[in-house]
């Protein structure tokens, strides 16, 4: 696409790099800050728990994503944006974990609304509905791999992946390519 398309130039912005295929948000917004120096919220999980914790916000996920953007982007500087993305990426992998954040350390201990608030385990919330069984079936290696656990279900969620280490010891992941809830007849390949 980039070569025939595109006459071999590659996209710099969100928007362009939406266009290719396989680009969500996130790529989009962490190639274009950190690859090409613009500013764009690049919002994965860590940065979802940093900004709901560093402004309380106490909606729960995913109907928050568009709040916790928002505060993400009014924060990302004109000056080395992907600096940016990369540092609040590396804070919640780091520092603003999720059962542990370990506020005394975090720069922004004395910014952080939920710290303050005492509500910083708490956040971000999940969604409150109820968990279904998964039975996840994939192959690694020439080797079958099961695996069960609970994984959030609605009318409007009917599959779940998941990738889990397979053994310690040889620290390989197995990415599921078959997934059933225990209460649906839908199957994911």
């Amino acid at each position: 696409m980039v070569a025939n398309e595109l006459g071999g130039r590659f996209p710099e912005t969100e928007e362009g790099l939406q266009s290719l295929p396989g680009v969500g948000p996130y790529t989009a917004a962490a190639i274009a800050a950190i690859a090409f120096n613009r500013p764009a919220a690049a919002v994965d999980g860590n940065v979802e728990r940093v900004m709901s914790r560093l402004r309380a916000i106490e909606e729960p996920l995913p109907a928050s994503k568009p709040s916790i953007r928002a505060a993400t982007l009014d924060l990302v500087p004109d000056d080395r944006p992907g600096d940016f993305a990369q540092a609040l990426m590396d804070l919640g992998a780091t520092i603003c974990t999720p059962k542990s954040p370990n506020c005394l350390i975090c720069p922004w201990v004395d910014a952080c609304t939920a710290r303050k608030l005492g509500i910083e385990a708490e956040l971000p919330r999940k969604p409150d509905f109820p968990l279904a069984d998964v039975v996840a079936v994939g192959s690694v290696a020439n080797r079958t791999v099961q695996a069960q656990q609970q994984a959030p279900t609605t009318s409007s969620v009917s599959t779940y992946t998941t990738s889990k280490p397979i053994s310690p010891a040889e620290n390989q992941l197995a990415d599921f390519v078959s997934v059933v809830l225990a209460d649906t007849e839908d199957t994911w390949h």
